[in-house]
Parts: C-alpha cells; sequence; structure tokens
C-alpha cells in the first residue's frame, strides 16, 4: 500500500528507499495515521481543512521547509 511519505518522496513500490522503510512497519503506520488523523479525519471536529494546512505551512516555514 502507498503511503503519504512515500507518495511525497516519489517512492514506487520496490524502490530501495522503499524497501528500508518496510523495515519499519510500525513507523511506516504511525506516520499514515498521523496523516490521516491531521488532515483526513473522520470527523474533522471545529478545525477544517484551511485551517490545518494553514498550521502545516506554518510549521513547515518555521523549519525551512516550504514548499518550492
Amino acid at each position: 500500500m502507498t503511503d503519504i511519505i512515500s507518495t511525497l518522496a516519489g517512492l514506487a513500490p520496490g524502490d530501495p528507499v522503499d524497501a528500508l522503510r518496510d523495515r519499519r512497519p510500525r513507523a511506516r503506520a504511525n506516520a499514515q495515521v498521523s496523516f490521516q488523523a491531521l488532515f483526513e479525519p473522520a470527523e474533522p471536529g471545529t478545525f477544517g481543512l484551511d485551517e490545518r494546512l494553514a498550521v502545516a505551512l506554518f510549521v513547515a516555514v518555521l523549519h525551512d521547509d516550504a514548499a518550492s
């Protein structure tokens, strides 16, 4: 199954880096669950996607990792 980190990194199934990530299944699963909880929640509550993305952008800028 393709996950968010593999998608963002442009990894295809069978890619050597993807194979390394397969060696840490709990880390892979936890990263995917975190993404889903933050950006694709079943019940978004009082925070909309626009607010969630604004926080993500803020954190990316703090870490000097804004999308180019």
